[in-house]
């Protein structure tokens, strides 16, 4: 399932961490010229996008200088949220 979640004000997802008993979670592109690009989730707050100073760097002209950040809630939550990109941040989950 993929949700775009720049409605509203905020833009951001709340995202559910499943406890599938491993460690942290992982951020993962699944398309453009960055697929299977990750970042896995180790401090509080992380940022992606086009700028060598994001904690995960994507080269696709699509992508702001700073896209998106992910930043951690709680141990089993993740916010999610659009950094006022030029197009829009999309969230897609496997359930």
């Amino acid at each position: 399932m993929t949700d775009k979640f720049t409605t509203g004000e905020h833009n951001t997802a709340v995202v559910p961490i499943p406890s599938s008993g491993q460690v942290g979670a992982k951020v993962v592109v699944v398309e453009g010229p960055d697929v299977g690009a990750s970042l896995v989730i180790t401090r509080a707050r992380h940022t992606i996008g086009r700028h060598p100073t994001n904690d995960l760097v994507l080269s696709d002209p699509a992508v702001s200088l700073v896209h998106l950040e992910v930043q951690r809630a709680t141990r089993d939550l993740l916010l999610v949220r659009d950094a006022q990109s030029t197009n829009g941040a999309w969230w897609g989950r496997t359930v």
